[in-house]
Order: C-alpha cells, then sequence, then structure tokens
C-alpha cells in the first residue's frame, strides 16, 4: 500500500517574502509586492481578511489564499503612541490638581 503524504504549510503573511508569496496560486509579483507594501505601510497584518483591501486578490480569489496563508506573530505590530492630549483626557484624578481660581482640574501643577 502507498500513501500519498501532504504537508500543508502556512504562509505567515506578516514574515513572507515578496518571492514566497509570488509562490501561492494566483498571485504573481506584482500583487506579491502589493502584499508587503501593505504590510509595511500598515505594521503588519492582524487578520487574513485585511488581503481583501489588496488591489488585485478578489473574494474568489481570497476564498482559496485564506486557506494557505495565516497571520503570527502580532507582537510586530507597533500600537500608534497615544498624543499628549489624550494622556490628559485619560490620567487618573489624582494626578490632576485643581486650579483654585477656576476650579477646573489640569495635569501637573497649578502655577
Amino acid at each position: 500500500m502507498k500513501f500519498a503524504v501532504s504537508l500543508l504549510i502556512l504562509i505567515n503573511l506578516n514574515t513572507a517574502t515578496v518571492e514566497e508569496l509570488d509562490e501561492l496560486p494566483g498571485i504573481g509579483p506584482v500583487i506579491a509586492r502589493r502584499i508587503v507594501e501593505f504590510r509595511e505601510k500598515r505594521g503588519g497584518f492582524r487578520s487574513v481578511v485585511e488581503l481583501l483591501a489588496i488591489q488585485g486578490i478578489s473574494e474568489r480569489r481570497w476564498q482559496e489564499l485564506r486557506k494557505l496563508v495565516e497571520v503570527r506573530d502580532p507582537g510586530s505590530y507597533r500600537p500608534r503612541s497615544p498624543s499628549r492630549r489624550s494622556d490628559r483626557m485619560r490620567s487618573p484624578r489624582e494626578n490632576l490638581r485643581r486650579n483654585e481660581w477656576t476650579g477646573q482640574y489640569a495635569v501637573g501643577t497649578v502655577p
């Protein structure tokens, strides 16, 4: 009896090179470059569904690709650093000082 062994190796969208992506069915060098550019612009993929945002990947092509790719290494994401204003808006009350003339709260010391 002979057994056919098929290994399914999923390609990680957050680490794949243009050459690796080019080997996927229906993906040529142009779309592979678009995938890498999208990843670099956005800081990585969070989900395989994001492939649909790339020009040249239709719903039908995505249906085939989603079985062959995965998204791992969510640590590659760099969350946006909050602005100083949002930091002030989220400061706990004990970090706020009350202005004795206006009664309003402010971050830090009040002159």
